[in-house]
């Protein structure tokens, strides 16, 4: 019997634990360019939040933030090179979904909300 409350234990820690990565949003940032990229990411409610990560090497790809309540991703500012770019998507970012922002080969710069 102990064996098998040790067992449910185990297993309820271990469901609980996906749950709760579910009940969190997350920003990520890919380079797929051919040289390093800067990213800063203003988010929050009120768009006081930011977030950043200098030099992205090309093909890397990192999760830049996380959170467990309701965001907004205001701006995306990407620099490459001397190129800077910046969105203004106001995208809306519940918990459970994921900004994956990309810059393309071509420098192109896109950002989506997903399932996590």
């Amino acid at each position: 019997m102990k064996i098998f409350r040790l067992l449910m234990a185990l297993a309820l820690g271990g469901l609980s634990g996906c749950s709760e990565e579910k009940e969190q949003w997350e920003v990520t940032v890919e380079n797929r360019s051919t040289v390093p990229c800067t990213y800063i990411v203003t988010l929050g409610l009120n768009g006081a939040g930011s977030a950043r990560v200098d030099a992205l090497a090309a093909g890397k790809q990192v999760v830049l933030v996380v959170g467990n309540s309701d965001t907004v991703v205001h701006t995306i500012k990407t620099i490459i090179e001397k190129d800077e770019e910046e969105l203004q998507p106001d995208l809306r970012l519940p918990v459970g979904k994921r900004c994956a922002i990309i810059v393309s080969p071509e420098g192109n710069v896109e950002a989506r909300v997903e399932d996590r």
